[in-house]
């Protein structure tokens, strides 16, 4: 089952929370998507209640599919929450917690172009840690690629994710999070220093293989919208710290 957890405090102005009051059904504005969040009354649950339900549906090609809340309602609580002016504050609180579910779900929708339903349920499965998490990207990037054969790039992803943690956790306790942020132009000329003196003595080559590796997990998080372009520091055009001038020399080769 799939969960929104969303904090109970209430974000949206009254005023902004009655926009929401006299419609079922909530849309967002990508044409290619649209989301609705509906009772789904197909099926009673032992409370009486019904599940209320995120659709998703696409025109083209058509498709609808229908996620979990972790809400339920009778339906004059239904009708209480979506379309009573005189709320209770009870009720209030809760219309507010589905509005941020619903520009939640908008934002990731829209943040995949085109649309596809894999990434939508990808993206919406994954924690919040995950998201900045560099392990977890590099952990997908290498599952994709094993899947479409590609097992010496996979290879490769995973040597680099191997170093980097190894020398991550010389002056960090052993983890399984490592955020982008971490990644400073400091770590990065320490790291190549490490890298390419005693006892590793790892050559140039394999120290730009492994940093066009990782500027290429910087780049799939920056495209799926997860961290900001300004936290990349081995971007090409990145000019502006002189730690980088000779880390720049190994990445020619684009990613």
């Amino acid at each position: 089952m799939i969960y929104f957890a969303f904090s109970m405090h209430i974000v949206c102005t009254i005023s902004y929370i009655y926009l929401y009051l006299n419609t079922e059904q909530i849309h967002n504005m990508n044409k290619e998507v649209h989301i609705n969040l509906t009772l789904d009354k197909r099926r009673e649950l032992k409370n009486g209640k019904f599940p209320l339900r995120v659709r998703v549906f696409t025109p083209a090609p058509t498709i609808q599919k229908l996620y979990p809340t972790k809400f339920s309602f009778t339906e004059s609580e239904y009708e209480s929450v979506f379309n009573n002016k005189k709320q209770s504050p009870k009720h209030r609180e809760i219309l507010a917690q589905i509005i941020q579910i619903e520009e939640q779900l908008n934002k990731i929708a829209n943040s995949i172009s085109p649309f596809n339903f894999n990434t939508f349920e990808k993206l919406i499965n994954r924690s919040n840690s995950d998201t900045t998490n560099i392990i977890y990207h590099f952990d997908q990037t290498v599952e994709k690629l094993n899947k479409n054969n590609q097992f010496g790039s996979a290879n490769s992803y995973q040597l680099c994710l191997k170093s980097i943690k190894s020398f991550y956790e010389l002056t960090n306790k052993k983890t399984d999070i490592i955020h982008f942020k971490e990644i400073t132009p400091d770590f990065l000329q320490d790291y190549e220093n490490h890298m390419t003196s005693a006892p590793k003595n790892r050559s140039i080559t394999t120290v730009g293989i492994y940093l066009r590796a990782l500027r290429a997990i910087f780049n799939i998080a920056i495209s799926e919208k997860v961290i900001p372009d300004t936290i990349n520091h081995l971007a090409e055009e990145n000019t502006s710290f002189q730690t980088l001038k000779k880390l720049k020399n190994h990445l020619t080769t684009k990613s």
